[in-house]
C-alpha cells in the first residue's frame, strides 16, 4: 500500500514540450582544517573530502550544516531547500572535539538536515552535546 507521501518510481518521462536540463559537474573540495569544514554550509550541494583528521576544539560552539525549517514533523513545504544535499567522504579520518551547546535541540548535530546527501568513511570522536534544554526532541532522562 502506498502512503500519502510515496510516489511510484518511473524509469521514463513523456516529453510533451521542449525542456531545458541543467547539470553541474564539480570537483571535490579538500578539507584540511576546522575552518574549511565549517565552510561546507556555504555550498550544501558540494562534494567534500577530508584529507586528514580534524580537531574542532578551536570552535566553542558548532552550528550544524543544513537546516530543517518546519514547525511540524511532516512538512509539505520546501523544507529541503536548506538541507545538506552533498557528499562528505571522511576517507577514514576522524573529526574530534566537536562541541554543540546551542540552546535549542535542533542545533545539536554535525548535520541538521539532509536530503539525498551522503556521509561515508567518517569517524566522529569526543562529540560534546549540552542536553540542558528541554524539548520533544531531546531528553536528559536515563534509559
Amino acid at each position: 500500500m502506498m502512503g500519502a507521501f510515496m510516489q511510484q518510481a518511473n524509469d521514463s518521462m513523456k516529453v510533451e514540450q521542449p525542456m531545458t536540463l541543467y547539470a553541474r559537474w564539480i570537483a571535490p573540495t579538500h578539507i584540511k582544517t576546522a575552518e574549511e569544514l565549517n565552510r561546507m554550509r556555504d555550498d550544501l550541494y558540494g562534494w567534500y573530502v577530508l584529507d586528514n583528521d580534524i580537531d574542532m576544539s578551536g570552535f566553542s560552539d558548532w552550528e550544524q550544516v543544513g537546516v530543517y525549517e518546519a514547525d511540524y514533523e511532516w512538512a509539505e513545504g520546501e523544507w529541503w531547500k536548506k538541507a545538506f544535499k552533498g557528499k562528505l567522504d571522511g576517507q577514514g579520518h576522524t573529526i574530534r572535539n566537536l562541541k554543540s551547546t546551542q540552546p535549542t535541540s535542533e542545533k545539536k548535530a554535525l548535520f541538521g538536515s539532509m536530503m539525498n546527501g551522503e556521509i561515508c568513511n567518517l569517524v566522529i570522536e569526543d562529540f560534546v552535546v549540552d542536553m540542558s534544554t528541554t524539548s520533544m526532541y531531546a531528553s536528559r532522562h536515563p534509559l
